[in-house]
């Protein structure tokens, strides 16, 4: 799906991913996160690239959230899943039914695929290019949530 997201000339094609297919917007309905242009291009870009490096399906958990459902679930206040000052979502969250090895492997390529936030928890790996704005506590790097340490 090609996406003008009213950027300028900013285009971002869509290669493997459908906002209804992959559950992308808020899950409680409010409507954030369906429409294309509420998804920021570059995390797009990372997330196609992520996906053509892994190759082979690649499967979201979450990506965008409002600000209620973000606290519903438990997310951070200003959590780079919600709303920025553009109205855009930075960041999704992948699921990891791999072995040691292979997720071990993907975090390093979507290191690669630079994603400047990477955050390991025991089901499911975000990632965002939220640094300079993302949640609080956790500037660009690595981290891993406390369940993924039991």
């Amino acid at each position: 799906m090609k996406a003008s997201l009213g950027l300028g000339n900013v285009d971002v094609d869509w290669k493997y991913f459908d906002i209804a297919q992959d559950h992308m917007a808020c899950q409680c309905g409010c409507g954030f996160g369906s429409n294309p242009a509420e998804f920021n291009h570059y995390l797009m870009e990372q997330l196609n690239l992520l996906r053509e490096m892994w190759g082979a399906p690649i499967h979201l958990t979450s990506a965008a959230r409002c600000e209620k459902h973000n606290e519903a679930v438990g997310g951070e206040k200003n959590s780079a899943h919600t709303p920025d000052a553009d109205r855009q979502c930075r960041a999704v969250d992948i699921a990891t039914p791999f072995t040691s090895f292979d997720r071990k492997r993907f975090i390093l390529m979507a290191n690669r695929a630079h994603f400047q936030r990477i955050g390991i928890g025991k089901t499911f790996i975000h990632v965002d290019v939220a640094a300079e704005h993302g949640s609080p506590g956790h500037e660009e790097g690595w981290w891993v949530y406390h369940d993924a340490r039991q």
